[in-house]
């Protein structure tokens, strides 16, 4: 048991060093690797926009439909009427109206 935990230990300690030594033996020189990585990922992005071109950009055709007049004047309709409810809330509060508690049956 004592023989592996060494042999172990000496295995992590070898391969948590050789990745930081410096190659610089590379058979191909360092600008061509930086411009082989930049096309590499040129072409995900063609790839990845090809993709999403053809599944992806579709229009659905229950998307917005724009509003008629009718419900556009129903809408303010409610509104006025939420604003108001909201401006009398907020008068009764401030001149003594409910308190904590207090149940109100409309």
């Amino acid at each position: 048991m004592i023989q592996t935990a060494i042999l172990l230990l000496a295995l992590l300690k070898n391969a948590t060093a050789h990745p930081l030594i410096k190659r610089d033996e590379y058979a191909i020189p360092e600008t061509v690797i930086i411009l082989l990585i930049m096309l590499g990922a040129g072409i995900c992005v063609c790839v990845g926009y090809a993709i999403n071109a053809t599944f992806g950009f579709r229009e659905d055709g229950n998307g917005m439909k724009p509003m008629t007049p009718e419900q556009q004047e129903y809408m303010a309709q409610v509104r006025v009427t939420n604003m108001n409810g909201l401006m009398a809330e907020g008068a009764r509060s401030h001149r003594g109206g409910l308190r904590r508690g207090d149940v109100v049956y409309d």
